[in-house]
């Protein structure tokens, strides 16, 4: 939430922002958008009377609290999709297990330059979560989007699992 009132939406198909009539289309590589998608369309806040405004938002959305108290290890893994501008923006993912008193924060840019939409090799992302949340009863996540006049971030098919039982795994 933001003082703005601009929120993340669960979404389906397009969505329609007025700035030269434009479509946020979901990108073709989430698995599962026909069931819908985490959407946070910051142009289209910014756009919704057809002038922009330029407000720079500060929005987050957070799970309820995840028992991985029987998890050795956790990897999260999910889609993502965005295109941020300009200057010092965040989109992190953050991890906490004590009711969100400390946050463990990971950049979901991974060096994404501005103005840029996120790289093929980002789009689909495992992180090891596991020294935050392995073991852990009440493990929340939260995914913020901070500084953010411009465009959009998606996110999609998010699963925790236990990692691999080896250092060296063949996955294609």
């Amino acid at each position: 939430v933001t003082d703005f009132g601009y929120n993340w939406i669960w979404h389906k198909d397009t969505f329609f922002y007025m700035q030269n009539e434009r479509w946020f289309v979901p990108p073709g590589h989430l698995e599962t958008s026909e069931d819908g998608f985490l959407l946070f369309p910051i142009q289209a806040y910014n756009m919704a009377d057809g002038v922009f405004t330029g407000n720079d938002a500060d929005a987050y959305i957070i799970t309820e609290n995840i028992d991985c108290s029987n998890a050795p290890s956790v990897i999260l893994s999910l889609n993502q999709y965005f295109r941020y501008c300009c200057g010092n923006v965040f989109l992190e993912m953050a991890v906490s297990n004590d009711a969100g008193v400390h946050w463990a924060i990971y950049d979901m840019t991974f060096g994404t330059p501005d103005n840029s939409v996120v790289p093929p090799k980002y789009r689909s992302v495992e992180i090891n979560i596991s020294d935050v949340a392995a073991g852990m009863n009440e493990v929340i996540i939260k995914f913020q989007m901070r500084n953010a006049e411009n465009y959009y971030w998606f996110i999609d098919d998010l699963v925790l699992t236990e990692a691999y039982q080896v250092d060296l795994t063949l996955v294609d």
